[in-house]
Formats: structure tokens, sequence, C-alpha cells
């Protein structure tokens, strides 16, 4: 989970920008130098290096912590051992993310699976390697799922489709389902899918929002909703 870590860390990476004639972040690269990093304080040879205002010096090279830059870049930090992430924690994929994260009240996960081999959405394979959640109707006429973000995420993407699995190919007028995503309890985006239409691109601005939900209502008992190759950053 993402989380602060409190205390000292040694030998960690700092973020190392070429401080010039250029904006900020402009150009910018990676460097590992040696240094205790202690609840976001810098010590460079047992002495402490101010980073509140201004970028520090080492061997003629400037340096930024990496507590600023996340602040400046508008993004959370997250410490995990001797890893330190800005934006999306190093070591959780999106499908942990979303394995872990959603709000566990009442049956808010029934009718919504993992699906661990390929699907196939208007005659397009789309792998299991992708990470695709699936969408079932069965007893469920209306599925929802929330994800807390926490302010840790700035986009959802996704393709949206129906599964071919879904009803008959002679009943693909009838074979659809209204899909709804809300970001902090607002509607952002509604789509009607229908089985045999193009799978379509989403893209949810997450940027601040502490939590972002889906809710599928289906037309019919026998229709899959899949969102396949799920990216959040």
């Amino acid at each position: 989970m993402k989380n602060f870590l409190k205390g000292m860390i040694s030998g960690i990476l700092i973020i190392v920008l070429i401080m010039g004639m250029v904006p900020a972040f402009a150009t910018t690269m990676t460097r590992t130098i040696q240094a205790v990093f202690n609840d976001y304080q810098v010590y460079i040879n047992g002495a402490k290096i101010s980073t509140s205002s201004e970028a520090f010096m080492v061997d003629g090279v400037a340096y930024i912590s990496a507590n600023d830059a996340a602040k400046m870049m508008g993004k959370s930090l997250y410490v995990s051992g001797s890893q330190i992430m800005i934006g999306e924690a190093a070591g959780m994929s999106t499908r942990e993310f979303l394995t872990q994260s959603y709000e566990k009240v009442g049956n808010i996960y029934a009718g919504i699976t993992w699906v661990t081999g390929d699907v196939e959405i208007a005659g397009r394979l789309y792998p299991s390697t992708s990470t695709i959640l699936s969408f079932t109707s069965g007893t469920q006429k209306v599925n929802r799922v929330k994800y807390l973000t926490k302010g840790g995420y700035d986009t959802f993407s996704a393709v949206l489709g129906m599964d071919d699995r879904s009803g008959s190919i002679l009943e693909d007028a009838r074979n659809y389902a209204t899909v709804y995503f809300y970001v902090d309890g607002s509607l952002e985006k509604k789509e009607e899918i229908y089985r045999g239409q193009d799978p379509m691109n989403i893209s949810l601005n997450l940027k601040g929002a502490s939590s972002f939900r889906i809710e599928v209502e289906h037309n019919t008992s026998d229709t899959y909703v899949d969102l396949t190759n799920i990216e959040m950053q």
C-alpha cells in the first residue's frame, strides 16, 4: 500500500535536476548518490542540506529532494524500503490496485470478475496478458464498484466493449448495456454499448480525486461488459 514512511532510510535515490536557464523539469535526469533521508530531510556526509527553497549542490551538480520534486509536479511521494516513488507506487500493478482498493461495502463487487483467459470484443482478440475486468449480468442487473484513489492517480484509461460471449449474434440489437463512470460522485461519462459494436477508448481525469466509481446497467440477463488494457497513472 502507499504509505509515507517516517524514519531513517540510507543510500536512497534522489532526483537530479539540471537547474540552469531552462524551466524546471524541462530537462531531467536521474543519478544515484549516497545520502540519508530522514523524514524527507537530506544529509550529505553527515551535514543537513536545506532543500525547502532551492536546489543544493554536490560536486558541481544541482540536486533537488524527491519530496520537493513531487510537490512541484503536484504528485504524491511514496516510500517503500529503499525506493522512492512519485505518482503510482512501484511494485503495485494497476490490477493489484483495482483488486485491493475498492470500497468493501455490502455486495458491491457482485458480478464483477477478473478474466484470466483471452476475450473477444467485436471479433478483436484481447489476450490474457491484458488487464481485463468483466461485468456480468446474470442475477445482477446492475454491477457497481467504487475505487479509493485518494489523490494518488491522475488518469484512468481502458478499452470498453461488450464481450462476444454475450447473448446471440442474431440478437445484437437487444444485447446492450449502459456504463456510467463517476469521479468523486459526479457523472463524468455515460456510454451505451452493444454486442458487435467496435470497442471504444475510455479516459478519466482522476487528478486530485479521492475516488471513482463504475456502474454497468444490463438490458438482458446474458451480457458481459469488458474493460481491458486498463492503465492507471
